[in-house]
């Protein structure tokens, strides 16, 4: 938002401030699905989220959903039926999902949580059919979301319509929040292309300046307008496309060299696969993006720069997933924090690799993809998903831990051995099996090996809610326990010695008697440990800020404190926070003798002043910089950092 003032005399002044908004965002993924139609039918499918601010109402309720297809159909209407059960598959799995807009919250498939059928017939020829002006449908239920979920809205089978890309819709929902009603509407055309993220970056050397687009498709046709220290236009002829492992298209296109510093902007104003514009390019529409390049002697910005930091809590720069090395953000590393016991490590970001180096990749079979915690995808589980994983159970068939996040909304059984699970193996007739993470009639989750009643825990999971959970398991005497959310809820004896049972899979719990019980849901960040850990570990698991400490930086030419301030390059996501204290070495002996006031970095700007030091010169400095969340799925994430002294 930009405010110009001009007095009487002509002077111009400019005042710029950059808002958060809050609402139920469109995440720009109209497609085409084959999903719930039949032969002769085609369906679309779109995905919301709620982006309210946490102090709203802790959930909004989807109540209606606006359709109103843009072709002219030939006649009335267009004519539209779910057929689920009668010639064509269901949407989402489930024949409860029997209506022609069906809305799957938490992207897990099964039962819908709300279904709304279309009771229009324009031409009164028994067909049902939307109208050419369109139509509201009202949804049995209200479908909650809660602040950061999602929601994965399907609305067909539209009749004699195979392939629906390239289709123009206005779509919406209307819900509720904080009781007042609101709603979102969008136009799209189905099958365009989703930037899913468009940045920044810089090379080794903090110059060279590089557009990077994350995109569902390949794109074709891009054009990038320059700005700031940058000018001229950019566009696909020198771009680099990969593929990436989670199916995802990554762009590169190099934008300029600023040697000295300075600011680049880059406005994505065209953006296409086979001449259809993504959503957020369509008609006037465009992305803009500015990057600060830091330039001096204490400024953070490489790989090197976080090697050579200390400290790490809950704050990783990796490249693993989609992860980069010279950016810090929340998560896990790729070893153990607590020593040497981290025995696998399946991130689950669009691929079942394990990360902990020891070898224990996994294949997907059936998974979906959801939105997970920091920030990064997860899988999604129904009947028949699992990810097969030769080992597992080396770790898992006695005293071991597992560490996870999960979020479902589906009852288990009380029955141990006929109850979904994370991972294990029940043998048919036998006691010589193990249940890590079964879930029971009350949407309890526990941990048992054996017919022995192992721990439980007292309170549901099944909320629909993100939750950490680690289980462990002793075989010496049988100990098991479950924490959930850093607390330990349950404690029991349950079999001792473990099984010697093979099983191989997340995802599910194996049957030697070939009825395996599917976990619903979805499942991220897996970690596996070869001991039992102890509360505080499973409680330092479950916190999701974190903490990082750099080295120092030394300049040849020292800085008057009292006119400091950090200049950064970062997303600050609604919910998320960066903190930083300034550190001072006026000695020069290593020591730290100055410290800072704390500074919040403000999203949408890049440079923040620094108070509290009095005034000195120094010439070494560094950082501590604090990762704050208030839902596991958002991170902020630095790209660059730096102290400098104001002219």
């Amino acid at each position: 938002m930009k405010l110009q003032v001009v007095d009487n005399e002509g002077a111009l002044t400019n005042a710029t401030a950059v808002l958060r908004v809050s609402g139920v965002a469109y995440e720009g993924d109209l497609g085409d699905t084959d999903e719930g139609t039949g032969s002769s039918e085609g369906a679309i499918s779109f995905s919301v989220t709620n982006e309210w601010a946490t102090d709203a109402d802790s959930s909004i309720e989807i109540t209606h959903v606006v359709i109103e297809p843009k072709w002219d159909p030939g006649g009335f209407g267009h004519p539209i039926e779910n057929d689920c059960g009668g010639g064509a598959t269901c949407p989402y799995g489930s024949a409860s999902n029997d209506e022609e807009v069906v809305v799957d919250a938490g992207l897990d498939g099964g039962e819908a949580e709300g279904i709304g059928a279309i009771d229009e017939d324009p031409d009164g020829d028994g067909e049902t059919e939307i109208p050419d002006s369109g139509v509201i449908v009202e949804l049995d239920e209200p479908v909650s979301l809660f602040s950061g979920e999602s929601a994965r809205i399907w609305v067909g089978a539209f009749e004699d319509e195979t392939d629906l890309s390239g289709r123009e819709f206005d779509l919406g929902v209307r819900y509720e929040v904080d009781g007042k009603r609101n709603s979102t509407t969008f136009t799209d055309v189905a099958g365009s292309p989703n930037i899913e993220t468009y940045r920044l970056e810089t090379g080794p050397d903090n110059e060279d300046v590089e557009a990077v687009i994350v995109s569902d498709k390949e794109l074709d046709t891009i054009r990038i307008d320059l700005g700031g220290d940058l000018s001229g236009t950019e566009d696909e002829s020198g771009v680099t496309t990969t593929e990436r492992p989670d199916g995802r298209y990554e762009h590169r296109l190099f934008l300029g060299s600023l040697p000295d510093g300075g600011v680049a902007k880059a406005n994505l104003t065209v953006a296409e696969n086979d001449s259809v514009p993504a959503f957020e390019t369509r008609g006037s529409k465009s992305i803009n993006r500015s990057f600060a390049l830091l330039d001096g002697e204490y400024v953070w910005s490489s790989t090197a720069d976080w090697d050579n930091s200390f400290a790490w809590d809950g704050v990783v720069h990796d490249s693993v997933g989609s992860r980069q090395p010279d950016t810090i953000r929340l998560g896990y590393p790729t070893s153990s924090e607590f020593g040497s016991s981290l025995a696998g490590y399946w991130h689950f970001d669009g691929s079942a690799e394990d990360a902990s180096g020891n070898g224990l990749d996994g294949t997907e079979s059936g998974v979906g993809t959801g939105f997970g915690v920091f920030g990064t995808p997860s899988y999604s589980f129904g009947s028949g998903d699992h990810v097969e994983v030769p080992g597992i159970d080396g770790i898992h068939s006695g005293t071991s831990s597992l560490s996870t996040w999960i979020k479902t909304s589906s009852e288990g059984d009380d029955t141990f051995w006929a109850a979904p699970g994370i991972t294990g193996v029940e043998e048919a007739g036998g006691g010589n099996d193990i249940f890590w993470g079964w879930i029971d009639g009350t949407g309890q989750i526990g941990v048992q090996a054996g017919d022995d009643s192992g721990s439980q825990s007292p309170t549901a999971v099944d909320d629909g809610q993100w939750h950490h959970v680690v289980l462990t398991y002793r075989a010496s005497d049988g100990n098991s326990r479950v924490f959930v959310d850093g607390e330990l809820v349950g404690e029991e004896w349950t079999a001792t010695g473990g099984t010697t049972t093979p099983f191989s899979s997340i995802g599910r719990i194996e049957d030697t008697g070939g009825t395996p019980e599917y976990f619903n849901g979805q499942i991220d960040e897996v970690r596996s440990y070869d001991r039992v850990l102890t509360s505080d570990e499973a409680e330092d698991l479950a916190e999701p800020n974190g903490t990082v400490r750099t080295g120092w930086k030394n300049g040849s030419t020292a800085l008057d404190a009292s006119q400091l301030s950090v200049q950064y390059s970062a997303d600050i996501p609604i919910g998320t926070t960066i903190n930083v204290t300034v550190h001072a070495d006026t000695s020069g002996d290593g020591s730290i003798d100055r410290t800072s006031d704390t500074v919040t970095l403000e999203p949408g700007q890049n440079s923040v002043p620094v108070e509290g030091f009095g005034s000195f010169d120094a010439s070494r400095y560094k950082l501590v910089i604090d990762l704050k969340t208030v839902a596991p799925t958002k991170t902020p994430v630095v790209y660059q950092i730096g102290v400098t002294e104001d002219s």
